[in-house]
């Protein structure tokens, strides 16, 4: 197959998101990359030599025309993107899609309008870097929902990286979400927090880390082989309500706020040191 039979995707926002997801499908053979419009020319060129392909334009409005559009900036920038795509080019027959995993692909009705099929596609996947996110691909699930024209592309586009797919419904796409920043990002405000204690009783951060490293790993696979309460260990799963009583009292006498946290996530804990029980 060579770049002339293959489908043309513009990239609206090239952050971590877009430039992993459009390299991936460049390197894959699925798309030729298109225009890239990112928040100024030089972050679009060196989006364009990251994905090793694309043409870097100044605006929207400057896009060539393609097959598909993936709009991957914030959230709050979707709608104003999707306005001024609509405005400016021929949508008719084009896949329009975005990348948030909080907001549905309705946002993209507009588009819908004058022609276009449209989608939401979320990997669901912690990108803090677009190499390392290209690297460990493969395996990665992606909430999609949309248009069946669409998706019937764009999930065909993923599996052929290795990637997974899953519906999500859109009514409570908020929750999807939501779901994704309890596990993934305020598991690492829970580690800063966790991490802080350590310096707080005299143990440096490094030294801290590489402690709770098999720690960690250790609580994931349980939780993933055994489930959430029969994986619960520490003081509230052993009922030693003395113990969490001396630790409230040092966080209160310390930070205030964490002793709040640790109050709220003990309430969680304690529902599932219940189910651990009654399993028994």
């Amino acid at each position: 197959m060579t770049d002339k039979t293959l489908k043309k995707l513009n990239i609206i926002g090239a952050g971590r998101v877009g430039q992993a997801l459009g390299r991936l499908w460049r390197e894959a053979g699925i798309f030729t990359i298109g225009g890239i419009v990112n928040r100024t020319p030089e972050s679009a060129r060196k989006a364009a030599a990251f994905i090793g392909a694309g043409a870097p334009v100044e605006s929207i409005a400057a896009l060539p025309a393609a097959d598909l559009t993936m709009i991957a900036t914030p959230d709050d920038e979707i709608a104003l993107c999707v306005s001024a795509l609509r405005k400016n080019n021929n949508l008719q027959n084009q896949i329009v899609f975005h990348c948030s995993g909080a907001l549905p692909s309705s946002l993209l009705l507009p588009a819908s309008e004058t022609g276009a099929f449209i989608a939401s596609v979320h990997p669901v996947k912690s990108i803090a870097d677009a190499s390392d996110c290209v690297k460990t691909f493969a395996g990665t699930w992606c909430g999609v929902e949309g248009d069946a024209q669409a998706l019937a592309v764009l999930e065909d586009a993923l599996q052929k990286c290795s990637a997974k797919t899953f519906p999500v419904n859109p009514v409570q796409k908020t929750l999807y979400h939501t779901a994704n920043v309890f596990i993934c990002n305020y598991l690492t405000a829970l580690m800063d927090v966790g991490l802080d204690c350590y310096e707080r009783a005299g143990v440096p951060r490094e030294t801290a880390i590489e402690i709770t490293r098999p720690m960690i790993a250790e609580t994931i696979r349980n939780i993933q082989t055994r489930g959430t309460a029969a994986a619960l260990t520490g003081p509230i799963a052993r009922g030693d309500m003395k113990t969490v009583e001396k630790q409230m009292q040092a966080l209160r006498a310390w930070n205030p706020d964490y002793a709040a946290l640790y109050e709220q996530l003990g309430k969680v804990a304690t529902v599932l040191a219940q189910e651990q029980r009654m399993a028994a």
